[in-house]
């Protein structure tokens, strides 16, 4: 039943982003996303997000050490997702796809 609850938001969800070209200025932090969501998968896969957690984890430990070791674990984890983020908008901006 979730299946196809699931299906069913997807197929509204298409039908309003790309049929009829509604809600396209909210939706283009998700299509960024989706336009080389293969690429982030694999880069995230063979440790690119731990290279980036090596990079962002100093800073956040130094300044959010105030607020405990789940302040820390929470924006260390926004960072990273902010960095793949940016990856993801720094290809779209050039048109670079990843396609099988």
């Amino acid at each position: 039943m979730v299946l196809i609850q699931g299906s069913i938001i997807l197929c509204f969800s298409y039908w309003l982003i790309d049929i009829k070209k509604l809600f396209t200025t909210g939706s283009r932090f998700f299509i960024i996303v989706g336009m080389n969501s293969i690429f982030i998968y694999i880069f995230f896969e063979i440790g690119g997000a731990r290279l980036i957690s090596k990079i962002v984890a100093p800073f956040s430990s130094l300044l959010f050490s105030w607020g405990g070791d789940l302040t820390v674990g929470i924006i260390t984890s926004l960072g990273i997702w902010a960095a793949l983020w940016y990856l993801c908008y720094w290809l779209y901006k050039r048109k670079l796809f990843i396609k099988i």
